[in-house]
């Protein structure tokens, strides 16, 4: 059960446009000027203000104090493991871990800094941890052992695993973004930009396909013999000296020598 610890940050006092707001509630733009509501429902777009210090608010158009960062408890919708990327819930202002099927352009709330149940309350790292890139990503399940900044394969339902070798044949879904233990949560890009750590060699040159150098799913120039299918994770940006960061535009296929 959480400890759900408050450390508020930064509050404000704005108009409120939603009753019965509860404290912890997750409030986004309003229609007026200066002014916030409750989110429309689970997986909103809609822009992201802050949280609610206090409850209350029988009738709306009353100002509120919106915690903008720092540490404050909010309501679980589902089970929510520590470390969770998390977006908005339900139309209460809930939160909710990011998963698999959350829309790409949902908005992202913070980080969950504790381990609950449906229901409990849970402390969240307020607007932390957005993603420092653009395109789509996706969370899935580690199989095994997955490095930062490697090409991963998939290993069953909504799991994936480091690529099984150099110049692999089986389809890289993509980039995965954080380390990860076997049934562990790993972010993977799938398509936009990513950065892939060089595997051993002479590094790659701009425009080169890239593939895996190995079992750990470093990068690699993809230079398949004649004949031969080699799966790719996308294009390298930039020319880069060996084990180095590759910035790769994510684009998965395969490419035959």
């Amino acid at each position: 059960m959480g400890m759900s610890l408050r450390n508020p940050g930064q509050l404000i006092a704005l108009l409120c446009q939603s009753a019965s707001v509860a404290a912890g509630a997750v409030l986004v733009q309003g229609t007026a000027n200066d002014s916030v509501k409750l989110p429309s429902g689970a997986n909103s777009r809609e822009a992201f203000i802050g949280v609610a210090y206090q409850a209350g608010l029988a009738s709306t158009t009353q100002p509120i104090s919106v915690i903008l960062n720092g540490v404050f408890a909010c309501t679980a919708s589902g089970s929510i493991t520590a470390g969770d990327r998390l977006v908005i819930g339900g139309a209460l202002g809930t939160v909710a871990s990011e998963s698999a099927s959350t829309p790409v352009d949902a908005t992202r709330i913070g980080l969950a800094l504790e381990t609950v149940t449906d229901g409990q309350t849970v402390a969240v790292l307020i607007g932390a941890d957005q993603p420092p890139f653009s395109g789509t990503v996706i969370k899935l399940t580690a199989g095994g052992s997955i490095l930062a900044n490697s090409l991963v394969i998939a290993a069953g339902a909504s799991t994936v695993v480091a690529t099984a070798g150099a110049s692999p044949t089986a389809a890289i879904v993509g980039v995965a973004l954080n380390a990860a233990s076997a049934s562990e949560s790993v972010y993977v890009v799938t398509s936009g930009r990513a950065i892939v750590t060089c595997g051993a060699g002479a590094g790659v040159t701009a425009n080169d396909f890239i593939t895996a150098a190995g079992a750990t799913g470093l990068g690699l120039t993809a230079a398949p013999a004649g004949g031969t299918n080699c799966a790719v994770v996308g294009i390298a940006l930039a020319t880069t000296s060996a084990s180095g960061s590759i910035p790769v535009s994510v684009c998965p296929g395969r490419i035959q020598g």
